[in-house]
């Protein structure tokens, strides 16, 4: 195959997609009877250690795959235009859920050659990118920790420093296992220095597995499959909803990349 061969490279992003697909097909339907979430009286949900920690981890895994078949830009620009779906998911995971316990979901990234990070909403599709570039390096590099401590800790627990941008992050409450994460990747410059293109993804565990899993089955399914059953509810996953932050619906740039995010 030659790489520089657009045809080359789309036929192979779409034979290494098949063989993703079997891997997510055939783990859940290894895992289906698995208790992944535990409701309570006052609403909430309990989330099992055992079955979060899988999951995750699988996930990551097939995410990896999913991103070595499409990490080129034109080819990622073409699933990201063919499967809008898929990609609200990912953005889902640094983006606030409806019930505010997610409230502190963020995108951080280096700007420059500045030593701290800025706040990116990932709705361009150079932001989009890097957000999966992050995702994907992070997970598979192990720059992140299931542990439940302050943020300050968590650092400390990767043997990093806390931006300063981040130190002032409201502490979220525990539900059960959703446990706060932070997902770390950058170049070869090294963590927070100057052009060190460091990138942070901040959110709590639990959004990450259903939205890791929501990507790839969006991302995996094609017209007129039958709806992957959702992990949680156990219902057909169905179309992604309408949400007024999913999709940019005005014009702006973005302060990372500079890149216009179109109109809708």
């Amino acid at each position: 195959m030659n790489a520089n061969n657009p045809t080359d490279a789309q036929r192979k992003a779409e034979r290494d997609l098949r063989d993703a697909r079997v891997l997510f097909t055939n783990y859940l339907t290894l895992t289906r009877h698995w208790v992944r979430q535990i409701p309570q009286e006052t609403g909430v949900f309990l989330y099992p250690s055992d079955t979060i920690e899988s999951d995750s981890m699988v996930f990551a895994s097939i995410f990896s795959c999913v991103w070595e078949a499409i990490k080129f830009p034109p080819i990622f620009r073409s699933y990201l235009a063919a499967k809008p779906d898929a990609f609200i998911e990912l953005r889902k995971i640094i983006n606030p859920n409806a019930d505010g316990y997610a409230a502190h979901a963020r995108f951080w990234v280096n700007n420059g050659s500045d030593t701290d990070v800025i706040e990116c909403k990932g709705l361009t599709a150079e932001c989009t990118r890097n957000l999966a570039r992050t995702l994907r390096n992070g997970l598979n590099h192990f720059n992140y920790r299931y542990i439940d401590v302050t943020p300050s800790a968590y650092f400390d627990n990767l043997g990093l420093s806390l931006p300063p941008a981040m130190q002032s992050a409201a502490r979220e409450p525990t539900l059960g296992g959703n446990y706060r994460i932070f997902v770390v990747d950058h170049g070869q410059a090294g963590f927070m220095r100057p052009n060190s293109d460091t990138r942070i993804v901040e959110t709590l565990f639990a959004h990450l597995r259903y939205h890791l899993f929501c990507f790839l089955a969006r991302i995996l399914t094609e017209p007129g499959d039958a709806y992957v059953t959702d992990i949680l509810t156990l219902s057909p996953l169905g179309p992604v909803p309408t949400l007024t932050a999913a999709l940019p619906t005005v014009s702006a740039r973005c302060a990372r990349c500079g890149e216009v995010a179109p109109s809708a």
